[in-house]
């Protein structure tokens, strides 16, 4: 699914779901585990610093907003289903906690900003 306008940088590659590969990516060792948890949280706090960014430009960005929103609560149900237990998943236990913590930080930040961002325009009837 293609970000919203004002949701994406320029001059990045739209960012492809990667629900799907979560638990791929762990189940290829722990350091990918690990490599595959930073990234991700680096996604998504680039995606709370967009939303910033947007409502300080005053851009139109309900859209993203929304979705941040609900992908949000798509990769906490993904993010806490991952396996904790035995060797390797000790390895990577901090950084899933800091997965965790970093999702649901952009998913309460997104939930402010919608009371923060503009309202859309209204159409007058003629």
């Amino acid at each position: 699914m293609a970000s919203p306008p004002g949701f994406q940088p320029a001059g990045r590659a739209p960012v492809r779901s990667r629900r799907s590969t979560a638990a791929e990516g762990l189940s290829l060792g722990a350091g990918s585990g690990q490599n595959f948890l930073n990234a991700y949280v680096g996604c998504v706090d680039d995606a709370a610093d967009l939303i910033q960014l947007g409502i300080e430009k005053q851009e139109n960005i309900r859209q993203g907003i929304d979705l941040m929103t609900s992908r949000a609560k798509e990769f906490l149900a993904v993010l806490g289903k991952l396996p904790t237990e035995g060797p390797e998943g000790e390895l990577y236990k901090d950084n899933l906690d800091d997965a965790i913590e970093g999702t649901r930080d952009a998913m309460n930040d997104a939930e402010k900003a919608k009371k923060k961002v503009a309202p859309p325009p209204v159409r007058r009837k003629n």
